[in-house]
């Protein structure tokens, strides 16, 4: 089996918890490659957090321009 393109190459990777509060309707939370952590009440606003295009971390090995 042949892997896609986009499989292939370097990817980035998220932690998503997703759950259902009782009273308090659906809610998100993403942990970055970063490890910031973002929160989300809409499953819209997490659609839209993640359509984005983000950075993946450079790999540091001490040598060109910064």
């Amino acid at each position: 089996m042949q892997q896609s393109a986009a499989r292939r190459g370097e990817g980035v990777e998220f932690r998503l918890t997703v759950w259902l509060a009782s009273g308090s309707g659906w809610h998100a939370r993403v942990v970055a490659p970063d490890t910031t952590e973002h929160e989300f009440a809409s499953p819209f606003e997490l659609a839209r957090y993640l359509a984005w295009p983000h950075a993946v971390p450079a790999s540091d090995h001490g040598t060109g321009l910064r």
